[in-house]
């Protein structure tokens, strides 16, 4: 077996304990297979995403970084790269890769649930809910997201779009059980 095969064998492995809820025997196949492949930005991507499981958002941020070198300014990536600077309670950071990542892709859902989570937070409640309307018309099916507009609309005070809210959240719980 090859070098680039048994890269692809370890970003298997990786991928299934990251599946089964093990993030850092995950990160460290992905660390092998980088070793093999130095070059992979999925690699590097897939080590991100697994580091940032297991909390570890600064490691996280240099191996989303390493992919971004890789493989160019991609939408995925740069979401990735917000998602930890939240996690480091970059707020500021965060939203502006929000943003750019909307930018590369704006039907990226998970990018306009995020950056109306960073506006909310923030107290523009307005602009959150405008963020999570948006990533429940691109998602229709986004728990999150639609919990997120719930609650939005309640801060607001519209009752209306707040129950229509509520009631897709007890449909989607249901679903999940």
């Amino acid at each position: 077996m090859d070098e680039f095969d048994r890269a692809r064998e370890l970003d298997e492995k990786g991928r299934a304990l990251s599946d089964s809820g093990r993030p850092l025997e995950a990160a460290e196949a992905f660390r092998e297979a980088l070793a093999l492949d130095p070059g992979s930005a999925d690699l590097a991507y897939n080590l991100g995403v697994a580091l940032q499981r297991a909390g570890r958002a600064a490691e996280a941020d240099e191996a989303f970084a390493r992919a971004l070198e890789a493989g160019g300014e991609r939408a995925d990536l740069v979401l990735s790269l917000g998602l930890a600077a939240w996690e480091r309670g970059e707020a500021k950071e965060a939203e502006r890769l929000y943003r750019r990542a909307l930018e590369l892709d704006p039907e990226l859902a998970a990018a306009w649930n995020d950056l109306g989570v960073v506006r909310f937070v923030a107290g523009r409640h307005a602009e959150a809910r405008a963020c999570f309307e948006s990533a429940v018309a691109l998602a229709p099916e986004d728990y999150d997201a639609w919990f997120n507009l719930r609650d939005a609309c309640e801060v607001l005070g519209d009752r209306n779009a707040f129950r229509a809210a509520a009631a897709k959240v007890r449909e989607l719980e249901r679903l999940r059980r």
